[in-house]
């Protein structure tokens, strides 16, 4: 790789590590190895993603509230991309629809709308990763839902909309 090849790498990964992506994530975006990323992270003085670097995407799905807000995350990202494939990981439309995504939760004023729910921009890399490897997928429900279902979740593989309005 030629020197601006490198440099633009290098940028990328400075703009991923100001989103607070994660390092290994980075390095799969950006062609770098982990070791330069975590250089870079120091050289920018970020402090590395609280993030446990093994984290499953059916661990994320903790909730009928977490999956209702996957939903939602994966939901804006699949109807962002100008990909007719979902299967492809488009990293800068991840960080769109995650923007879109904070701000539409900021708006809705219900008490169960709270920070442990929110999904993290890492958290979106993992989730749209499971629909690209096919260990996922949004499914509909007959309320018009559509949901995001991980195959060996822990949760009920049910719409969280139904489920949450049969609590409520």
């Amino acid at each position: 790789m030629n020197m601006i090849q490198r440099s633009e790498k290098i940028h990328r990964a400075s703009e991923l590590i100001k989103h607070g992506l994660q390092s290994r994530l980075i390095a799969n975006d950006t062609g770098l190895s982990i070791h330069s990323v975590r250089s870079l992270y120091k050289e920018l003085e970020q402090d590395f993603p609280d993030i446990r670097q093994n984290k499953e995407a059916k661990t994320i799905l903790t909730s009928k509230w977490r999956i209702l807000d996957a939903s939602l995350l994966v939901n804006l990202y699949v109807q962002l991309t100008k990909v007719d494939n979902i299967h492809h990981l488009d990293v800068n439309v991840l960080m769109d629809a995650h923007k879109l995504y904070q701000r539409l939760r900021m708006s809705i004023r219900l008490p169960q709308i709270n920070s442990q729910n929110e999904i993290s921009l890492n958290e979106a890399w993992l989730l749209v990763s499971e629909i690209k490897k096919e260990n996922a997928t949004l499914k509909n429900c007959r309320c018009g839902c559509r949901y995001l279902f991980i195959y060996d979740q822990k949760v009920s593989p049910k719409c969280p909309l139904c489920s949450l309005s049969k609590i409520s």
